[in-house]
């Protein structure tokens, strides 16, 4: 049997990774179906982003076309892209804005600018210039408000502009500056040494001072003094702490603050004795040989540690030696307590040192007035509670002087009897006036009646506005029929309740008594001559009645009328 040579194909590949399998020149039967091995090239890479495949070894198919790993290194010949890489099948360089100009000629990396406009020239284009108009590489925006420093008013955006903010770049509204008193222009949120004391912050804060406060301890010694000239060992004179924060530096029993001298801080501490070392620092200030711990005037040089009145600090320095809280130039007794001062008599010493304190010539322990001048020394009660002038009961009565209507004469009942407030013990005028009348009670015949002019038509002390008998004739003036004309008889011949002394027509006709022939008749006929038998007519010519035992009538009224008659004839002829 003749086999087909071993060159003839006896099964043709299928796919690119398939193996066409050939005749073994020996056998009927071609091969084994066989697949290309797993690093034969299936498809060749035809640019710089894509990768080569191989035939994996089991099957007859390429694997799919895949492009190189992103971020493989390539070049897109462009030199406004640089570090390119791939990204697909693509390669290109960075654009990170993606406006087709490669970050390498970009003047805005992440703000698409196609048009690069960049009218300042700087290394950012108009769309991401955060200062268009200005030249800014840096780009400095302090308050990120897109608006860049150099043309921003108010970097720091805290509504002060920066020609007037005393920190441009710091946020503060207050525009605080602890030292601008010291001609320091940095507030101070950006000033590196914010107290103005010479010593940083940064340096203050780890030794534990208080970079807002150039005197740190309080002692009236600025920190910057008690530091000293080496910053890198500051002072500590008890090597307790560093003086900067020792309240009591030297350890003596006296604070800093006390030893400093004053309270101002822009002075030197004192130095009393003058030997290089402040006293702060000396443990004898004022080299008098008692160390200051003991010493009660450290201040003072003095041989003798005098406290009058031991308050601990001695008389060479104190202001107020007897503490009484005057001071020694304002007290009148500087050496013996007296707060209040009590000065009598004028003369600048003090009752608490003043043998004589009213100045009466009496000293206070022999005076019954210690405090009130009386040079006579009169004592109205004498007893022991002290002389007038002192005394509130002069006359011992148990009523107080400014109340005693007597008060040098006992009166405890305080009588008055006038009321004028001069009490009787000690009145001897009764000048009572108790109706007003300008006629005191004693000489007013009407005390409790006024009557000014004291009219006593009846001369019997009783004045008439209070007499009850004006006239004195012994009849009451409600029933007198004239009050004011004495008339024991009462007569009323008209019966009109006026008597006849005081009627001015006692028999009531009409006629007044002056003119009336018969002011004592009523009878209109009376001055015509009777008539005989009488029948009326002449005064007194009524009938009488007849008397008992007497005479007759009728003769009687014969004698009238032969009376009126003659009368009448007498009248005539005088005329």
């Amino acid at each position: 049997m003749i086999f087909a040579p071993a060159t003839t194909t006896c099964r043709v590949a299928t796919d690119v990774c398939d193996e066409a399998e050939l005749c073994t020149g020996s056998a009927t039967t071609c091969g084994a179906d066989l697949v290309k091995p797993n690093n034969f090239p299936c498809r060749l890479s035809i640019q710089q982003c894509d990768q080569t495949e191989l035939c994996d070894g089991t099957t007859v198919v390429c694997p799919s076309n895949i492009a190189v790993p992103v971020g493989t290194p390539c070049n897109d010949a462009n030199v406004c892209t640089p570090n390119d890489d791939c990204t697909g099948f693509v390669c290109a360089g960075d654009d990170g804005d993606a406006d087709t100009i490669g970050d390498g000629c970009d003047n805005c990396l992440t703000t698409p600018n196609m048009s690069q406009a960049n009218p300042d020239l700087d290394l950012f284009g108009t769309a991401c210039d955060n200062c268009p108009t200005v030249d800014n590489d840096d780009q400095l925006d302090n308050e990120d408000d897109d608006v860049g420093d150099v043309c921003d008013t108010d970097d720091d955006n805290d509504g002060f502009l920066d020609v007037n903010d005393n920190c441009q770049f710091a946020f503060q509204t207050d525009q605080a500056n602890l030292d601008a008193a010291d001609g320091d222009t940095d507030g101070d949120l950006c000033d590196d040494d914010i107290d103005g004391d010479g010593l940083l912050n940064d340096y203050e804060t780890p030794l534990g001072l208080n970079a807002f406060n150039k005197d740190t301890d309080g002692d009236f010694i600025p920190d910057d003094v008690e530091i000293g000239d080496d910053l890198d060992a500051p002072l500590s004179s008890d090597s307790a702490v560093i003086d900067a924060l020792d309240a009591d530096s030297d350890g003596d029993g006296h604070f800093d603050d006390e030893e400093a001298g004053d309270t101002n801080l822009n002075t030197a501490p004192i130095d009393t004795d003058g030997d290089g070392i402040p006293n702060y620092r000396d443990t004898d200030s004022d080299e008098d040989g008692f160390l200051d711990f003991m010493d009660n005037c450290i201040l003072v040089f003095q041989t003798l540690l005098t406290d009058t009145d031991g308050d601990g600090v001695g008389d060479a320095c104190a202001n107020d030696v007897d503490g009484d809280g005057v001071l020694n130039d304002d007290d009148n007794c500087v050496n013996i307590a007296n707060p209040g001062q009590e000065l009598h008599d004028a003369d600048k010493f003090g009752d608490a040192c003043d043998d004589d304190d009213d100045a009466d010539g009496w000293l206070d322990e022999e005076d019954n007035c210690p405090i009130d001048a009386n040079r006579e020394q009169t004592n109205t009660d004498r007893t022991e509670d002290g002389g007038d002038v002192c005394d509130e009961d002069d006359d011992n009565d148990g009523d107080l002087d400014d109340a005693d209507n007597c008060p040098l004469d006992e009166n405890p009942e305080q009588e008055d009897i006038d009321t004028d407030g001069l009490g009787d013990a000690c009145d001897n005028e009764n000048d009572a006036d108790d109706d007003g009348d300008g006629v005191l009670n004693d000489a007013d015949n009407c005390p409790d009646d006024p009557n000014e002019g004291q009219d006593d038509q009846d001369k019997d002390d009783i004045g008439d506005v209070c007499d009850g008998d004006v006239d004195g004739d012994g009849v009451d003036n409600g029933d007198d029929v004239c009050p004011t004309i004495a008339d024991n008889e009462q007569t009323d011949t008209d019966q009109d309740g006026d008597g006849d002394p005081c009627d001015t027509d006692d028999d009531g006709d009409d006629i007044a008594d002056g003119e009336d022939e018969c002011p004592l008749d009523a009878d209109p006929n009376c001055g015509e001559a009777p008539v005989v038998p009488i029948d009326g007519g002449g005064c007194d010519c009524e009938l009488a009645a007849p008397r008992r035992g007497g005479v007759p009538s009728s003769a009687l009224l014969l004698v009238s009328a032969i009376a009126l008659a003659i009368g009448r004839r007498r009248r005539a002829a005088a005329r």
